[in-house]
């Protein structure tokens, strides 16, 4: 008997998909063939090509990205436009009063972008052209080696900030620890790492390009280091605009200064004197000692005069400010104490030199004694002193003594003079009579902690209408009277101060609540018109009473006369005809008004001025 065949059991399928699979592995290779590893070598091939494809995909996607990228506008542009693009980026504009060392936009920041914008930053040397210098930059003394190098030959500006930075009592020629660490692998090791030694090393590698500074700001701790600076630079600076030195402590002298001439500054000329496109000079605590008449007087050449001779007063001015020239514009006086300070006819020989100047700062300077050169200076006779400064419009006078400026106020005519402050002054009663003389077209004046008689003032303001901002700060001497004088006309059609639209009485706790109310309303334009009409009213009876007592044979026919006729028709009657006019001037509405440190003033106050005045400053924890 045979044994019963074995038939293979046929494969059992539970879904369509399945049975389209085993259709196609059918034709592809036999039946028999159904095996692991062929099943799993045509999973691989699927993936190798999934894989293939995701890659070209990439590639495609970013070979678009890139064609979309050079189709954009900023790619259509020049070089020449990307760089002036970056040169108003990253330079700082002329008109920027902000003395932060760091650019808008970095620069280091703009060449990661791309390489053509790395190129034309590297070729453009106008983003070179700032050097800033300072012993807290690691890498500032390596940066500007770069700098130096790139900018090629546009001018530069220069700035050396050795000023302490640190608490007030650490010392002020202090380095830190980083930027000693990194200047130690670029100096010899036998060569200490202080800051006067890398600011001489500053000077070294910046001196052979004296003539392309454009500014130039030197900040050190001490007098000593800033006259050895000085004394390295021996160049002319035929493009130098603005010059600025400042010493942050003049009293005190480095223990460590050894830079071979020391400190002495007998004989110090920077830049030889020759600066003739000298715009700004600001110079502050740093004086140069003074030479007796005796000695020998050095010849200086300048752009617009020969060779000569210099007086006393001319060889302390060139000693004191290098580039003092017709073209300055800008002069600012800061820090000169004791005998350092110049006397009078050193200060009018100095502005005698500046005929163009227009601003004008003395701040921190030792009051002259009226003894020795100030006794010609201070009498009013002598018009050989006398000096016109028509281009001068900001004038300041800070901590600098109320006889200097008194003479200086007599002796100097101000035709276009529009800001002027008068602070930390013992009594300027005098200064007031001579601005009163020459009435200067005044739009800002600034009175603080000064003494002076309220009277005097008030005929001062009558005499300058074209005030707009008057800031009385710290001071005692403001009462009612004053105020009250700037809320009522004083005659027909004449306010005090027309113009006035900010106010500023930091300080001035003597301000009394109804006074500043009435000032605040009288400015008004409703209540200046009423009172305006009250005055015309006012004004017009007096003129009545007055052409009829013209009229009349004795006192008594004119009383008689006032008894009869009315008062209405008597003001009709005898109505002069120029009063129908309207007022010319009516006072504006004062817009700001700082009550800082008024503690009369309580916060209901200050919101009630808040209705009717835009601006109003006052103490914030107060509200």
């Amino acid at each position: 008997m045979h044994s019963p065949r074995c038939v293979p059991t046929p494969l059992v399928t539970f879904s369509p998909y399945s049975q389209a699979a085993l259709s196609i592995l059918s034709q592809s290779r036999p039946p028999s063939s159904f095996d692991v590893p062929f099943l799993r070598a045509q999973l691989d091939r699927i993936e190798s090509t999934l894989s293939t494809l995701l890659d070209q995909r990439l590639l495609l996607t970013a070979r678009l990205s890139e064609a979309v990228a050079l189709t954009s506008p900023i790619r259509l542009l020049s070089s020449e436009l990307l760089s002036a693009i970056f040169i108003a980026a990253i330079l700082p504009s002329s008109s920027s009063s902000s003395s932060s060392t760091d650019p808008p936009a970095l620069l280091s920041t703009l060449m990661l972008v791309c390489k053509q914008w790395r190129d034309v930053c590297l070729c453009t040397p106008e983003l070179w052209s700032r050097i800033f210098i300072s012993p807290n930059e690691p890498d500032s003394l390596e940066r500007a080696r770069r700098r130096v190098i790139r900018s090629k030959v546009v001018p530069l500006d220069i700035v050396l900030d050795f000023s302490p930075r640190s608490s007030f009592g650490a010392q002020a020629s202090q380095i830190s620890y980083a930027s000693k660490q990194h200047l130690q692998s670029h100096f010899p090791q036998s060569q200490p790492v202080t800051p006067d030694y890398l600011l001489k090393s500053a000077l070294v590698l910046l001196r052979p390009t004296i003539q392309r500074w454009r500014t130039f700001t030197l900040l050190v701790p001490y007098r000593p280091q800033a006259t050895a600076a000085l004394q390295m630079c021996t160049s002319p600076a035929p493009l130098l605009e603005k010059l600025s030195i400042q010493v942050t402590n003049p009293m005190l002298h480095a223990s460590s200064v050894d830079w071979g001439a020391g400190a002495s500054t007998k004989g110090l000329i920077p830049f030889r004197g020759i600066t003739p496109r000298l715009q700004s000079c600001s110079i502050t605590s740093f004086w140069c000692e003074r030479q007796a008449p005796s000695d020998e007087l050095r010849p200086l050449a300048t752009a617009s005069s020969s060779p000569q001779l210099l007086s006393p007063p001319q060889i302390w001015t060139r000693m004191v400010f290098p580039g003092v020239n017709p073209s300055l514009r800008k002069l600012s006086l800061v820090g000169f104490w004791n005998d350092f300070a110049p006397d009078s006819t050193e200060m009018i020989q100095l502005l005698r030199q500046c005929p163009l100047l227009e601003e004008l700062h003395i701040r921190n300077m030792s009051d002259i004694d009226g003894n020795g050169n100030d006794a010609d200076f201070e009498s009013p006779n002598n018009g050989s002193l006398s000096i016109s400064m028509r281009y001068l419009r900001t004038l300041t006078f800070y901590y600098s003594g109320v006889t200097r400026t008194c003479a200086l106020l007599q002796h100097i005519h101000l035709p276009s003079l529009t800001y002027l402050e008068l602070s930390f002054l013992d009594n300027i009663t005098s200064c007031l009579k001579y601005l009163k003389d020459q009435a200067p077209p005044l739009q800002s004046l600034r009175i603080e902690a000064s003494l002076f008689n309220e009277l005097k003032l008030m005929r001062l303001l009558r005499q300058i209408p074209t005030i707009i901002n008057l800031e009385l700060v710290d001071v005692e001497d403001v009462s009612a009277h004053l105020l009250k004088g700037m809320s009522s006309p004083v005659q027909l059609n004449e306010w005090i101060l027309p113009s006035l639209s900010t106010l500023n009485l930091e300080g001035c706790t003597s301000v009394e609540w109804d006074d500043l109310k009435n000032l605040v309303e009288s400015r008004l334009p409703s209540s200046s018109a009423s009172s305006a009409a009250r005055t015309m009213s006012t004004t017009s009876s007096s003129y009545a009473l007055y052409t009829q007592s013209r009229h009349t044979s004795s006192a008594s026919q004119f009383a008689r006369t006032l008894t009869q006729t009315p008062y209405i028709s008597q003001s009709r009657a005898h109505y002069p005809p120029m009063i129908h006019q309207p007022p010319s001037l009516t006072p504006c509405k004062i817009a700001k008004l700082d009550l800082t440190r008024c503690s009369q003033i309580s916060r209901e106050r200050i919101q009630w001025l808040r209705m009717y005045v835009s601006e109003v400053a006052c103490k914030e924890d107060r509200l």
